[in-house]
């Protein structure tokens, strides 16, 4: 499984994981039992989410690829009025997944 970086959505929110254990340490079991939340790898891969009792687990089962999802998701949060992006909105519209992914790091860095 490619390491990193890994994306969880819920709802709205976007967080960014810089490998498979830093994600799993901080998901939260009870949002995961209760289908919340959802992990992309950076292609948009979407993996399944599992718990063991109180741990998540992020299994190699790859539900699906789904780059456009994953792009919707860091559009949104970088066009967010409570963010300020990387790229103006312009190019954030027009921007390719691994540009998001970067201008989303970059973000995420700059608070």
């Amino acid at each position: 499984m490619s390491e990193g970086p890994y994306f969880a959505l819920e709802g709205n929110d976007v967080l960014m994981y810089s490998d498979r254990a830093h994600a799993e340490a901080h998901l939260e079991y009870i949002d995961v039992n209760n289908g919340l939340d959802t992990i992309f790898r950076a292609d948009g891969t979407l993996l399944r989410l599992a718990t063991a009792g109180k741990k998540v687990i992020i299994s190699d089962e790859i539900l699906r690829k789904d780059p456009a999802a994953l792009a919707t998701a860091l559009t949104n949060y970088l066009l967010s009025a409570a963010n300020s992006s990387a790229l103006d909105e312009r190019e954030t519209r027009a921007a390719s997944l691994p540009e998001l992914v970067a201008a989303f790091a970059r973000t995420v860095r700059s608070r």
